[in-house]
């Protein structure tokens, strides 16, 4: 069994999120049969006092990747994420910590929020799938076309 390092607090504190656009919409079809797109985009504002802190809003759309058959559910998760950075943490590098980790946090919460939402809803519950925000800051933007990204779980 490998040994792991002792943990370590992160560079990274999350004051608080809260969502600003929650829709989930189920397909009305008996048993949808498209599968799931995903599409997230992310924009990083920066406090105006100051340069450790971040204002992060992720969005997450879900929708079919099939344009002739309905997914079993849509949907549009907005959120906002007030972040923090240690004063340790070297200047260059906070924003693509703010937009690589604190986009994975925010994105947990997404996760959580589809997850109860349609929990009790007619196609059984949806989460949504694990993925990376390790890309390039300047595109904001990822997609994650599959046939099954997000899970439907009976």
């Amino acid at each position: 069994m490998t040994k792991l390092p002792p943990l370590s607090a992160s560079p990274l504190r999350l004051h608080g999120h809260r969502f600003t656009e929650v829709s989930v919409r189920a397909s009305s079809q008996e048993k949808p049969q498209g599968g799931f797109s995903l599409q997230t985009t992310r924009a990083l504002r920066d406090h105006t006092d100051d340069p450790r802190k971040f204002l992060l809003i992720l969005t997450v759309v879900l929708g079919s990747n099939t344009p002739d058959q309905e997914s079993p559910y849509a949907a549009t998760l907005t959120v906002e994420g007030e972040f923090e950075v240690a004063e340790a943490f070297p200047a260059t590098k906070r924003k693509d910590l703010v937009n690589i980790t604190g986009a994975s946090m925010l994105y947990g919460a997404c996760r959580e929020m589809l997850a109860n939402l349609t929990a009790r809803s007619i196609h059984g519950m949806s989460t949504l799938p694990s993925i990376s925000f390790a890309l390039p800051a300047a595109t904001g933007k990822q997609k994650t076309p599959a046939k099954k990204t997000a899970k439907r779980k009976k």
